[in-house]
Formats: C-alpha cells, sequence, structure tokens
C-alpha cells in the first residue's frame, strides 16, 4: 500500500466511522449514484443539509419542538389510513391529534 505523501496532516480532513444497515447502505449508495457523488459527498451533505434543516425548522416553526409536533402529527394523519369520508378513522385521526398536542402542552401551575 503506498503512503500518502500530497498533502500534509494539517490538510486531511477527520474520518469519521459509522455502521449501518444493508438497507440504508444501499439507499445511501442509489442516492450518491443518481447524484453522481461518492458514497462519502453524499453523507457528507445529507449531513450538512440535517443541520440546515434545523435551522429552517427554527425560523419558520418557531423552534425544534414544534417541529417535532408537526412530525408526530403528520405521522398520525399519514398511519391514519383512509381517514377522509370515513367517521369512524376521522374521529379516531383527531383524537390521536388532540392527545399529541395536549401532551406538548406545559402550564405553569403555580399562582
Amino acid at each position: 500500500m503506498k503512503k500518502r505523501t500530497d498533502s500534509s496532516s494539517s490538510d486531511r480532513r477527520p474520518q469519521l466511522n459509522i455502521l449501518v444497515t444493508p438497507e440504508l447502505r444501499e439507499k445511501i449508495q442509489a442516492a450518491a449514484n443518481a447524484a453522481g457523488r461518492s458514497i462519502t459527498k453524499e453523507l457528507e451533505m445529507r449531513l450538512e443539509n440535517s443541520f440546515s434543516r434545523d435551522q429552517v425548522i427554527e425560523l419558520l416553526l418557531g423552534g425544534t419542538q414544534n417541529g417535532r409536533l408537526l412530525e408526530k402529527l403528520a405521522a398520525i394523519i399519514r398511519d391514519g389510513g383512509e381517514w377522509r369520508g370515513n367517521r369512524p378513522a376521522f374521529d379516531a385521526v383527531a383524537k390521536d391529534i388532540a392527545d399529541a398536542v395536549a401532551a406538548e402542552a406545559v402550564f405553569d401551575t403555580i399562582k
């Protein structure tokens, strides 16, 4: 194996080793191939984007707590099946949404 001599140690990028499932690796590889990037560049771009996403959530939604709540609400709606036009399913989704919002409520009980 040839020793790397083209850059100084200060030019090197730190290495980050992670373990992923085979399914996730396939998704990353497919995304990298579609974008014409290496897996490393694809992962780096996605990690950078996650920090940008956090900033957008802060600006648009007023913080990460609101963002997490909206993700929960979206999951409830998504997993609620065909709730439009189906009264029992609609009622179940509406109850789950109300419960999720109530669980996030923080009230000052000191008078």
